[in-house]
């Protein structure tokens, strides 16, 4: 009977931790002084219950799983970052959050969970996101049913926030976490056979066209990517439902045209010569191009690739050295917007490689589930699920920063990571 209730207090304290990481998300350390109490707490409340799970659970520690090859690599990113966070004295040494963060989470992940523990994480984490796009999604909508032109890219987050929300997410947040939402959904049809099941199929389609309507090119470019390795796949699955690819892509992309189609009449955006309306609204569904909007017309990535060009040239001065956490918006003056570069950037050359290292550790364990024939035995909706997390998040680390600094992309990433590694094991 003691043994059940520390158990139970035991898995409490961990569901508890892990809620706390995305509590802590949107706010920065360094606008702590300005925080109000439930800022405060929300932004500390992570460290002090990993320090008592720490505690509680100290002598589980398995040593040996720093020494594994996949925790290695992450390890040695957290570990250069801090250094050169200290080390390099135009960055802040409040900033070793960020990289602090990213250990403590990844460190309870791997050394303090079985395999039933993770799995309980994850289904956590899906309720959090479902609960976070749920609340964010009707705030912003709100917001924008009382502006005079309605624009789904247009809603704010971050520190302009929406509806008097401090640092909401932005648009192309909310279209990442409807893209995750969308995915699990879709497994979930298809791996439990919910043939003809039309309360599902409505969800599909609604989180399909709230992964698009937000515009985020990225997430609209992995919507697709998605969809097609689905079909390839789950071939058989996919079609076995003649109403699921209506619901899950059909339908979506038709919304989403009738969407752009109004936008661009009601607003008169100025349209390219050579198209019409119907031909601009059909390109805005992936690559939101409205001319109109821009001071320079032909620029299309968002100064990306110029902020890549500054990164490579700081970078090339010295391979070797990092400036830290949060160094692209010390050196470049704002997100680099790719997660290899930014390690590299704050880590210098090993933790570049590290970033590419997971990559590739990534890639491999999607090889073993498909490849090895794992995913036709696999009858759980989650194994699938986190190889679809994978995929979402290794492509947006292309265009973004992603999981390789502390955020929901990061804690998304390595549950799905470290549950997917331990269950394919099973199939082996």
């Amino acid at each position: 009977m003691i043994k059940i209730k520390r158990n139970f207090y035991f898995k409490l304290l961990l569901l508890s931790v892990w809620f706390s990481y995305f509590l802590s998300i949107n706010l920065n350390p360094a606008e702590f002084s300005n925080f109000n109490l439930i800022n405060k707490i929300r932004i500390l409340l992570p460290f002090f219950l990993t320090i008592v799970l720490i505690k509680i659970k100290y002598q589980e520690i398995n040593f040996s799983n720093l020494l594994n090859i996949h925790a290695s690599f992450f390890y040695i990113i957290f570990f250069l970052y801090i250094i050169f966070n200290i080390t390099f004295h135009n960055n802040n040494n409040i900033n070793i959050y960020w990289p602090l963060y990213m250990a403590l989470s990844f460190f309870i992940l791997n050394n303090f969970t079985n395999n039933e523990e993770k799995k309980n994480l994850l289904i956590l984490t899906i309720f959090i996101i479902g609960f976070g796009f749920t609340f964010y999604f009707s705030s912003g909508l709100i917001e924008l049913i009382n502006r005079p032109h309605y624009h789904f890219y247009g809603i704010m987050g971050a520190e302009l926030g929406y509806l008097g929300i401090s640092n909401p997410p932005r648009s192309s947040g909310l279209a990442r976490l409807a893209l995750i939402l969308f995915s699990f959904l879709l497994y979930y049809y298809l791996i439990k056979e919910n043939k003809n099941n039309f309360k599902y199929l409505i969800l599909i389609c609604a989180l399909g066209t709230f992964s698009l309507i937000f515009q985020s090119r990225t997430v609209s470019f992995i919507y697709i990517i998605l969809n097609i390795y689905i079909i390839i796949f789950y071939f058989k699955k996919f079609f076995k439902d003649k109403w699921l690819i209506i619901f899950a892509i059909v339908l979506p992309i038709l919304i989403n045209f009738i969407y752009n189609y109004n936008l661009i009449k009601e607003n008169k955006i100025i349209l390219n010569s050579e198209n019409n309306i119907s031909v601009t609204a059909l390109q805005n569904i992936i690559f939101r191009d409205y001319t109109s909007h821009k001071e320079n017309p032909q620029r299309f990535s968002s100064d990306r690739f110029d902020n890549w060009k500054k990164a490579i040239n700081i970078i090339k001065k010295n391979y070797i050295k990092g400036y830290g956490a949060q160094a692209d918006r010390i050196l470049i003056g704002q997100s680099v917007h790719n997660s290899v570069l930014y390690s590299t950037l704050s880590g210098g050359l090993l933790s570049g490689l590290s970033i590419i290292f997971i990559y590739i550790l990534s890639i491999l364990l999607l090889i073993k589930f498909y490849i090895g024939g794992a995913y036709k035995q696999c009858k759980s909706t989650l194994e699938h699920f986190a190889c679809s997390v994978l995929i979402i998040i290794c492509l947006r680390s292309i265009l973004e920063t992603s999981f390789a600094v502390f955020s929901i992309d990061f804690l998304v990433f390595i549950i799905a990571f470290l549950f997917l590694k331990e269950r394919i094991k099973e199939y082996q």
